[in-house]
């Protein structure tokens, strides 16, 4: 909020303590990192991905019961053949196999 009221910027190292920020690396390990992360996403369910995705978005202006729709909603996603499928792989130590949407 005070970044927004003063317009003043803050250090990558405060923005990291605020929870603003995942990680800090030098700025040649930028890319590198990025495609890491992106990798990991990518070997995940891409329902769930979407689907979390666009949750988070949705969540920034929804009201309580508009946040409880989407617990709801959570404990749907819970029961899908992708979310088992993960909890297997995790369990058998493999990378999970997902069906394509």
């Amino acid at each position: 909020m005070e970044m927004l009221l003063t317009g003043e910027s803050i250090s990558a190292q405060r923005a990291y303590e605020g929870g603003l920020v995942n990680r800090i690396v030098p700025e040649e390990d930028l890319m590198p990192e990025a495609m890491n992360v992106a990798a990991k996403i990518a070997e995940l369910s891409p329902w769930a991905v979407r689907t979390i995705k666009q949750s988070k978005i949705d969540c920034l202006s929804l009201t309580k019961k508009e946040l409880e729709i989407e617990e709801e909603a959570r404990q749907a996603a819970r029961k899908t053949v992708d979310f088992s499928e993960a909890a297997r792989a995790s369990l058998e130590k493999r990378k999970p196999v997902y069906g394509v949407r």
